[in-house]
């Protein structure tokens, strides 16, 4: 079977590919951001962007009710974790960010985030949970489902979002296979990434 993988690196290469381990071999497509902090820090500094934020739509869209909610999210974060955003990037997603996908409508995808501090993962991954389930409390068409994994606590939202942390990952799927296939990968089982 001929299998076609495109894969894009991000700023230099280091020395662990550990959340591409996560991805199914099955993935058309692969993606990885090797340093997320340098990619993020990069773009914010970027005289493009400052110049953007001066347009009446980005202004707009900057002061949307979600994009302020994520803000107030980030300060919070980092009041009670005691970090700084940048470090906090380090933290949760130094050792990189992978994205694997099959081509196609409605097709599997699976995102794993891999941290260098377990202890802080568990943190931001809590913090996500919560606040998804503070989204859900608003929206009454929103149902949040939490449940288990061979061990692993996993929270979807509806059929079309799918999350679990698994030590310093953190994965994140449209399709509950994708993300079982993930967590079999992390748990260093046979998987299938299974086309839905």
């Amino acid at each position: 079977m001929n299998r076609s993988i495109l894969a894009i690196l991000l700023l230099p290469l280091a020395a662990s590919a550990d959340p591409l381990e996560c991805i199914p071999k099955q993935a058309s497509v692969v993606l990885k951001i090797e340093s997320p902090r340098k990619l993020i820090e990069g773009a914010v500094t970027l005289d493009a962007w400052q110049q953007l934020q001066a347009f009446p739509e980005v202004k707009e869209a900057l002061d949307d009710v979600k994009v302020r909610r994520f803000l107030q999210l980030v300060k919070y974060i980092e009041s009670t974790t005691d970090t700084k955003w940048p470090e906090l990037i380090d933290k949760v997603a130094g050792r990189g960010i992978a994205f694997g996908f099959k081509a196609g409508e409605d097709a599997p995808a699976l995102a794993v985030i891999e941290g260098t501090d377990p202890d802080a993962v568990e943190k931001v991954f809590a913090f996500l949970v919560a606040g998804i389930k503070d989204e859900a409390s608003r929206d009454a068409t929103v149902k949040v489902m939490e449940g288990d994994h061979d061990g692993v606590a996993v929270v979807a939202v509806g059929d079309d979002f799918h999350a679990a942390r698994i030590g310093r990952r953190i994965l994140l799927a449209n399709k509950r296979p994708a993300l079982e296939a993930g967590l079999a990968l992390a748990a260093k089982k046979k998987s299938k990434f299974v086309s839905v």
